[in-house]
């Protein structure tokens, strides 16, 4: 996380990228009327007195009734020129697909009481019963076998020879073969990162790797 948050860092932001917020598509109007709530909100929540309180409600309530107006107008207008034919893209047949998708009902999940449960905490409770009941081992049908694969398998044999160890050119072509646009790991680092690392990243990366060769664990 330290490599991503100094990449972050050094990384100019770039302004308006963010998603439009939806008040950006009302008109001019009730643009003006949302920021005189924000300060009616604003000088209500700094004195805390009623009379500013009551300003700032009868403000809000009168902006909420403007709004969806405005929304319910907006809906009429685009049902109004809904229309099957050819003209308007079929813009009927596809407003009318969604209602015909049948919906998937979840059904209720009863416990061994016979009673229903209620909360996520009950319901992964039952859930977990029941795959503790379906997912069973095979019976041993040779436990001499078993135990003598399980005796080999708990033995220590060097089951390969050690790994040598790399590089930082090696540590250099493996990050040049990354492809871009992949989704990074919840590490959140990505090959643009990795690309763009200093000579001092490439050796920390080199000596996590030779720590991982040589003692079986990484290192933090």
């Amino acid at each position: 996380m330290t490599i991503h948050i100094a990449a972050n860092s050094a990384t100019p932001k770039r302004p308006g990228n963010g998603q439009p917020l939806k008040h950006n598509s009302y008109p001019k109007d009730i643009k003006e009327k949302i920021q005189e709530r924000r300060r009616l909100r604003k000088i209500w929540h700094t004195t805390g007195y009623p009379s500013d309180k009551t300003a700032f409600n009868r403000h809000s309530n009168g902006l909420k009734a403007l709004i969806s107006t405005l929304e319910n107008d907006n809906i009429q207008h685009y049902l109004s020129n809904l229309d099957p034919t050819r003209d308007t893209n079929y813009s009927l047949w596809k407003a009318t697909k969604n209602l015909k998708r049948p919906k998937n009902h979840i059904s209720p999940i009863n416990d061994e009481k016979g009673g229903w449960a209620r909360s996520d905490k009950e319901k992964a409770t039952i859930f977990a019963e029941h795959l503790k009941t379906v997912f069973q081992p095979l019976p041993e049908n040779n436990p001499e076998h078993t135990m003598e694969i399980k005796e080999y398998l708990e033995s220590a044999n060097q089951m390969c020879l050690p790994l040598k160890s790399t590089s930082p050119k090696e540590i250099v072509e493996e990050i040049r073969n990354l492809k871009d646009g992949k989704a990074p790991g919840y590490d959140l680092i990505d090959a643009t990162l990795l690309k763009n690392l200093p000579h001092k990243g490439i050796m920390k990366l080199k000596a996590i790797e030779n720590c991982t060769y040589s003692h079986g664990a990484k290192t933090r």
